[in-house]
């Protein structure tokens, strides 16, 4: 499977004064692009040849095939998180959570601002929801995504530099200023109903990734010919997390969302 780089869901001068044509040119034309040509030389002759993007977010060991796809992914999903008719405030269901777990928007937009401020180096900043329902805020470094530890991702906003060097030089705070001004909050509430929709697979889900059965299918090298070992339960909800393409991405008419394909 040949993984192609997906055309932008807006025009690249459409997030103008916020992020500039020039930086999406850099940022999307070349770094995101760079990833998906280097995975797709990697994965020839793997198990992972004919995976979907996130199948091989799922299952690959840690190492230059899942930092590729892991970063190629979580382009894909900040490219959503971004509109030209963004910004505002979330409302509904996700506002809503947010009050709850986080006191007001405002206090969530702190807590967020000071998790992007204070992360070292390279990343991304996650707005997650955990198996239990609730809503986080937390960091990864590098390539790193919460797609692979079993935690719902509904909002990120990508803290290397090239997302914002051209516009902003080092200021991050500046660059996050801008952010506020085009999050697609319509997307981080479908990514919400959609998460808890799919609850009680996700738990499924992480509680397997717990469980010592899984160690047994890491030292299979992704075998999936071999995942009866683990037991029916276990090879039940392995099959169906191999073949998971994330909340949004279940649904055929929304696969392009989470980077699964196109629309």
């Amino acid at each position: 499977m040949l993984h192609k780089l997906e055309k932008l869901p807006y025009d690249m001068d459409a997030l103008r004064p916020f992020i500039s044509k020039e930086t999406l040119l850099v940022h999307y034309g070349k770094h995101h692009r760079n990833n998906l040509d280097k995975l797709n030389e990697l994965i020839k002759g793997t198990v992972f040849e004919n995976l979907l993007l996130d199948q091989i977010v799922l299952t690959a060991p840690s190492g230059a095939i899942f930092n590729n796809a892991a970063q190629a992914w979580n382009h894909s999903f900040y490219w959503k998180c971004l509109s030209p008719a963004g910004g505002g405030v979330p409302r509904g269901a996700i506002a809503s959570a947010i009050q709850r777990d986080f006191g007001s928007f405002g206090a969530f937009k702190i807590e967020y601002a000071r998790k992007a401020l204070s992360t070292f180096g390279s990343g991304w900043i996650w707005l997650t929801l955990d198996d239990s329902g609730n809503l986080g805020i937390s960091s990864t470094q590098n390539a790193d995504s919460p797609l692979a530890r079993g935690v719902t991702p509904l909002l990120v906003l990508d803290i290397w530099e090239h997302a914002y060097y051209l516009d902003h030089q080092n200021n991050r705070a500046k660059y996050l200023e801008s952010f506020w001004h085009i999050v697609n909050w319509d997307f981080v509430a479908e990514n919400y109903a959609l998460a808890l929709s799919e609850r009680p697979f996700r738990i499924a889900h992480v509680r397997l990734k717990q469980a010592p059965e899984y160690a047994a299918r890491e030292a299979a090298a992704h075998d999936m010919s071999g995942i009866e070992k683990l037991g029916s339960g276990a090879a039940a909800v392995l099959r169906r997390a191999t073949s998971w393409r994330s909340p949004t991405a279940m649904r055929p008419r929304r696969s392009w969302a989470f980077g699964g394909g196109a629309p």
